[in-house]
């Protein structure tokens, strides 16, 4: 977190302000000079940081506003949130018994399956047309077939992209957890989430104590998590003899290594890939919502629901238990990113973290990173942008003996633009501001090399402004 100073400063103006002291070219000088150190004002390790705002939802209770811009219609109890490879974003409405879809070019919203009505019908028909029964997750496959968790009807079922009619591909609609073939002879029990990988397709089933997989055409199904006992007993062992507590999330990465989120268990579990062995990434198992900063192992998480990885490896959930999302790093470091623990609605428009959620149920990064929750009892669905950040700076922080002939650098999350005289602004103590020489647009670092040296021992201020940004125009918070 980067430390605001000169007081009360307004949000556009400073990101960070680098104070160094140089002394000298030697020895002589320095000891004139004195003992001067360079000084960066920087708390704690850099991290990504983000805004949040609302993309769908007013926080009323209904389903309405089809056919106009999401953010001015109403969604009924999300709980489920996915991003296909175009934008177009998808919701599970719990409450609505319906899908949503937010066009991504229109920002506008429509419903694709699901009459309003509880109740099961509409098998190849329209799915406009169909009766879901507490839908409460929902994926896509790359070729734009759309997957429901039918929670309450117990099946999955499917929108075909070219005929937009709807389908069960597993379930018979008595709860239980059978394997068959094909998987619509299979039985399922209160099935949460539905996560797609290639023509892979994971179903968690919460109330069944497993984690079970199939194809996007339903040929056969498998159990390859739980053995259906509400605990969380296996780790080190294989995931098929492990018990697992109420999973609510599933996701897969792209080594093929699968997530599994427990409501229960209070954990982020995780079956390897290559082993087929589970352990526990995340939780102990106590209800609470402590540890940022450190081991994910050690923290405890609070009714973890949705679970997504992207790309890099980074893992993100919704604690609903404590109404914020969480992330793990590669590194295995657990942080919240958004939230701020009490829940209610507030923040839209400034950073995550300072932001309410209640109750979210679930999560989705996109390709660009963006994060989408389902806060549920907000009755909205709202994102997470990344802000840039600078993960070093040059002089570093109680650097001893600058050279008056130092460069002052910054390095950044991401590529940035904005290198110029008005947003990366050098002053020193005895000069005034310095001209120079501007270097680094559209690369990571950003670097100034003044006319004229320093002079030795004087003090040499630095403001980075919200001006510099990425190319699709993310600044600094």
């Amino acid at each position: 977190m980067l430390e605001r100073i000169l007081g009360s400063i307004e949000h556009a103006v400073l990101a960070v302000m680098i104070r160094f002291d140089l002394r000298g070219r030697s020895a002589a000088r320095f000891a004139l000079c004195g003992a001067l150190v360079a000084l960066i004002h920087v708390h704690g390790a850099f991290a990504q940081s983000y805004f949040i705002e609302t993309i769908a939802g007013t926080g009323t209770e209904a389903t309405s506003g089809d056919g106009g811009a999401a953010t001015s219609a109403s969604v009924h109890g999300p709980t489920g949130v996915w991003v296909d490879g175009s934008g177009n974003v998808y919701i599970a409405e719990y409450t609505g018994n319906t899908i949503r879809k937010i066009d991504a070019t229109t920002g506008n919203i429509t419903t694709i399956a699901g009459t309003g009505t509880v109740g099961f019908s509409g098998d190849g028909s329209a799915a406009t047309s169909a009766a879901l029964n507490a839908p409460y997750g929902v994926a896509v496959d790359g070729a734009g077939h759309v997957y429901i968790a039918d929670s309450a009807n117990h099946r999955i079922r499917k929108i075909d992209a070219g005929t937009s009619n709807i389908s069960t591909i597993a379930g018979t609609g008595t709860p239980g957890s059978t394997n068959a073939t094909p998987a619509t002879s299979a039985t399922l029990n209160s099935p949460l989430r539905v996560f797609v990988d290639g023509t892979d397709l994971y179903i968690v089933e919460s109330s069944g104590h497993s984690v079970r997989k199939t194809d996007t055409s339903g040929s056969t199904i498998t159990t390859i998590a739980g053995t259906g006992t509400a605990s969380s007993t296996g780790d080190g062992g294989a995931a098929t003899l492990a018990t697992v507590n109420y999973p609510s999330g599933v996701a897969v990465d792209g080594s093929g290594n699968i997530y599994v989120s427990e409501r229960i268990g209070y954990r982020i579990r995780k079956i390897d890939a290559g082993t087929g062995n589970i352990s526990t990434i995340a939780g102990t198992g106590t209800a609470s919502s402590t540890g940022d900063g450190g081991l994910a192992t050690s923290a405890t998480v609070n009714q973890p629901y949705g679970v997504d990885v992207d790309g890099a490896g980074n893992i993100y959930f919704a604690e609903s238990g404590s109404g914020v999302v969480r992330k793990i790093n590669t590194s295995g470091i657990i942080t919240t990113i958004a939230g701020t623990g009490t829940g209610g609605f507030s923040g839209d428009g400034g950073a995550a973290t300072s932001g309410q959620l209640a109750n979210p149920e679930d999560v989705f990064v996109d390709v660009s990173g963006s994060i989408y929750i389902a806060d549920y009892t907000n009755e909205r669905v709202r994102r997470l942008t990344a802000t840039l950040t600078i993960s070093s700076t040059s002089p570093t922080a109680a650097f001893v003996s600058a050279p008056s002939t130092a460069n002052v650098t910054a390095t950044f999350s991401e590529a940035v633009t904005g290198g110029t005289a008005a947003s990366f602004v050098v002053h020193s103590a005895l000069s005034g501001q310095q001209a120079g020489a501007y270097s680094g647009n559209n690369s990571t670092t950003l670097t100034f090399n003044p006319t004229v040296d320093f002079f030795p021992g004087e003090t040499v201020f630095s403001t980075l402004t919200t001006a510099v940004q990425t190319p699709g125009g993310i600044s600094m918070a």
